[in-house]
């Protein structure tokens, strides 16, 4: 069986994999903020998705470069290049 298929079948499993998950993206989200409180978190959840979604492209190492890379371009608005690579090098 496929590991979707898996879950699918144990709700339990499932509900705890989703509830991990949601955790651990709120933590992010709070640790960013916490290194650039001067970026809403509109622009920061915005920056955490579309990197997050932008490193699944197979075409690095475990998204190296494109991370570091995308934060910088999608948060040069409203946080310094230097910050943003903080941030990319945090997460």
């Amino acid at each position: 069986l496929q590991p979707a298929q898996m879950l699918l079948r144990q709700p339990r499993a499932l509900l705890k994999s989703l509830a991990l998950s949601v955790g651990v993206q709120l933590l992010m989200l709070t640790v960013h903020s916490l290194l650039a409180p001067q970026v809403p978190w509109p622009n920061l959840i915005w920056a955490y998705c579309g990197v997050t979604i932008l490193t699944l492209v197979p075409v690095s190492l475990n998204g190296l470069g494109l991370r570091e890379a995308g934060y910088v371009t999608l948060l040069q608005g409203v946080c310094p290049p230097e910050k943003a690579l903080a941030l990319s090098v945090l997460w």
